[in-house]
C-alpha cells in the first residue's frame, strides 16, 4: 500500500490578515489608489476597473470556503484585473 501525502492548502480565511492585504493590494495597484484604511481605493477609483466583478467574487468565496489556496485566488484576481 502506497502512503499518499495530503498537501495541505493555504485556506484564506478573513482572520488572515496578510492574504486579505494581498488582495487589497491588487485593487490599489490596478486602479493607482490606496487613500482608504488599509490601502484601499476610494469608491471612484475602484469603481473605475473594468473587470468581470462576478468572476473574481467567484475566485474569493470558494477560496473561503477553502477550495484554492491563497496563490490561486491571488493569481486569478491579478489575472481578472489586467486581461
Amino acid at each position: 500500500m502506497v502512503k499518499t501525502e495530503n498537501k495541505k492548502k493555504k485556506i484564506l480565511t478573513l482572520r488572515d490578515k496578510k492574504e486579505i492585504q494581498k488582495i487589497i493590494d491588487l485593487f490599489a495597484d490596478k486602479t493607482g489608489c490606496d487613500i482608504q484604511t488599509m490601502g484601499c481605493p476610494c469608491n471612484s477609483d475602484f469603481n473605475s476597473i473594468d473587470a468581470d466583478f462576478q468572476h473574481i467574487c467567484w475566485l474569493i468565496i470558494p477560496g473561503l470556503r477553502g477550495d484554492y489556496d491563497s496563490k490561486e485566488i491571488l493569481w486569478g484576481i491579478k489575472n481578472e484585473l489586467y486581461r
